[in-house]
């Protein structure tokens, strides 16, 4: 029983690990979508607002 809580365990601390990459990568991505869809103001406005208080956070 104490295996399969470990397992469990470890398969829930993947997860969100996978869902807080992904999150990562969305953030990164969003500027470069609108940029290619013709939305330059917004990705502008997104990445001084967004990309780069986080960038500034993370590099602490």
């Amino acid at each position: 029983m104490n295996f399969l809580k470990k397992y469990f365990e470890l398969i829930l601390f993947g997860l969100i690990e996978l869902g807080a990459a992904a999150l990562f990568l969305g953030v990164l991505a969003l500027p470069v979508f609108l940029f290619v869809s013709h939305h330059w103001v917004y990705a502008v406005i997104y990445t001084v607002l967004v990309d780069l208080p986080l960038f500034t956070l993370i590099s602490k």
